[in-house]
């Protein structure tokens, strides 16, 4: 019988959702929206204050986000992995 590495649990897989979801997102959305400021001749200053300001934003709304996302998934019969 082969070694199998233990299962992990239902609430260890959502947080590991939830940390992908942030991750994925936040890393995608902070990189343009500095872009767009870059772009738009913000200062650096500027660019703090809005890129602190979104990161709260993206901490909020990331997971709901992903969730969102896998519901489309499973609609439209898209795998998720």
């Amino acid at each position: 019988m082969a070694f199998q590495a233990p299962r992990c649990g239902h609430e260890a897989g959502e947080l590991k959702s939830a940390v992908i979801d942030i991750f994925a997102n936040f890393s995608f959305q902070i990189t343009l929206y500095l872009v767009l400021l870059y772009i738009n001749s913000a200062t650096i200053e500027q660019a703090l204050k809005a890129g602190g300001s979104i990161v709260i934003f993206l901490i909020i709304s990331d997971r709901p986000y992903g969730i969102f996302l896998n519901g489309c998934r499973k609609l439209f019969g898209v795998d998720s992995n």
